[in-house]
């Protein structure tokens, strides 16, 4: 019958009510849980790091900015606030499990977006001369992406697809 059927391992054990799926789907959530923080964690440091320490973000090897300030204040302001935004609905949607693999693959578009932008505007015409400190800043950007890639597939074997 599994054979012929559509319904996903997962879906089995959920109908049958196996202890094992228990297990497994509190694992599942505390690897969610994990990688999430680890997220916020990394965006959290990014924050401060552009908030508290400019001279880490986006400078040349020669100590001159590659933006201007106002352009670099109105980039935080906006990105928190986004950040704010679409990190609550994420939460939100994980904790009620309510579109939560949409809002994910959503979420993922709109960091990638956001990384390509950035890309686009300032970082390929200036990678050459960033500091280190800078490229390790946007290292954390593709980690974070990564993250939720992660999060994405580890839906996709639960069988909680789009």
């Amino acid at each position: 019958m599994l054979n012929r059927s559509k319904i996903t391992s997962a879906e089995m054990n959920a109908l049958f009510n196996s202890d094992e799926s228990q297990i497994d789907s509190e694992a599942h959530e505390s690897g969610f849980l994990i990688r999430i923080a680890l997220i916020v964690a990394i965006w959290l440091i990014r924050i401060i790091v552009v908030s508290f320490f400019p001279e880490y973000h986006m400078v040349s090897k020669h100590e001159s900015n590659i933006l201007p300030y106002e352009t670099t204040n109105f980039l935080l302001y906006m990105r928190i606030f986004l950040f704010m935004v679409v990190g609550s609905i994420y939460f939100l949607s994980f904790h009620t499990q309510i579109l939560f693999a949409q809002f994910n693959a959503f979420t993922i578009v709109i960091v990638s977006c956001l990384i390509w932008s950035d890309f686009e505007m300032y970082i390929i015409d200036n990678i050459q001369d960033l500091s280190m400190a800078s490229l390790a800043m946007i290292a954390l950007r593709f980690v974070a992406l990564s993250l939720l890639i992660a999060n994405f597939m580890a839906l996709q074997k639960r069988g909680i697809g789009l």
